[in-house]
């Protein structure tokens, strides 16, 4: 009878070679790791009991090895695998760059064209941002200046309300700018916050099988309320962003963003004054949007 219990509770080969293959992938299932936790318990309170230690042990011993054997091979193919990157290390490497720029494609309807907006964006607080030929300038979280390209002329931001905004089709860039400025340095755990809204997010989680290449990872964030998920993707030699996604399932509704990085951009780019001066002649408005910029590989 006790033979026959003791058989009972040891795994098939095939639950063993199923647990193997899931830690070597780099993934503890998590019931593995609930099954380890409670067979240590059991160990534990056998050890207590004295003179039920010996049946305790022999009878726990292999569940509670191969729970430990794959907790130790899940965490060294998520430690050990070259190139592997945490969360932490990609936001640290976003941190420390100097200079960014992000293409964002809003869509609030599947039906509809997303609306596009442009930032580029300094370590130091400086921002700039286009959005449907109206551009602006921020500092530290405030917009301070914007012009319509077409007409020429400069507008005041503070005395529009959330509805004009909207109108005027400017409201994601002035929140961008603000967003950004506001950033102790350039941090992607706020950005992520901000395209997330007022949800409790998930830390971000690697997905292996959305990292089709061996020099791309790919993050996965949830949030506590909704259904609508985010995607993150990741070069690994850099450790950098180069795409985000937020997904509703619902209706469609997505964000995307595109970054590229550059390792500085002239400062009258961010100078109001020094646009302003190249948006007066009366040519062509063709690129006025664009004044000042750098392209990294030197085009136009």
């Amino acid at each position: 009878m006790s033979r026959h219990g003791e058989q009972n509770e040891r795994p098939d080969d095939a639950s063993v070679d199923a647990l193997v293959r899931n830690a070597l992938a780099g993934e503890a299932p998590a019931d593995v790791l609930e099954q380890a936790e409670g067979r240590f318990e059991q160990i534990r309170q056998g050890v207590g009991r004295g003179g039920g230690v010996r049946r305790g042990v022999r009878a726990l011993a292999w569940g509670a090895a191969l729970g430990a054997a794959a907790f130790v091979l899940a965490a060294g193919a998520i430690l050990w695998t070259p190139g592997n990157l945490t969360w932490a290390e990609v936001a640290q490497r976003f941190g420390r760059v100097e200079f960014f720029s992000g293409t964002v494609f809003i869509t609030e309807n599947a039906a509809e064209p997303p609306e596009k907006v442009e930032v580029w964006a300094a370590r130091d607080g400086r921002l700039r941002a286009h959005q449907r030929g109206r551009v602006f300038f921020g500092r530290d979280g405030a917009v301070t200046a914007a012009w319509d390209v077409g007409s020429r002329q400069r507008f005041d931001v503070g005395e529009l309300d959330r509805r004009q905004l909207d109108e005027y089709h400017v409201a994601e860039a002035v929140q961008l700018v603000e967003l950004l400025g506001k950033m102790d340095g350039l941090s992607l755990d706020s950005l992520l916050a901000h395209v997330c809204g007022r949800t409790t997010i998930s830390p971000p989680l690697r997905n292996g099988a959305a990292s089709v290449s061996g020099d791309m990872q790919v993050f996965d964030v949830t949030n506590d309320r909704t259904p609508e998920w985010l995607r993150v993707w990741v070069l690994k030699d850099s450790g950098l962003p180069v795409r985000l996604r937020l997904w509703d399932p619902r209706d469609g509704d997505s964000t995307e963003m595109l970054f590229e990085y550059m390792e500085e951009q002239p400062d009258e780019a961010f100078d109001p004054q020094a646009f302003a001066e190249v948006l007066a002649p009366r040519d062509t408005t063709t690129n006025k949007a664009y004044a000042l910029l750098r392209d990294p590989g030197g085009r136009n």
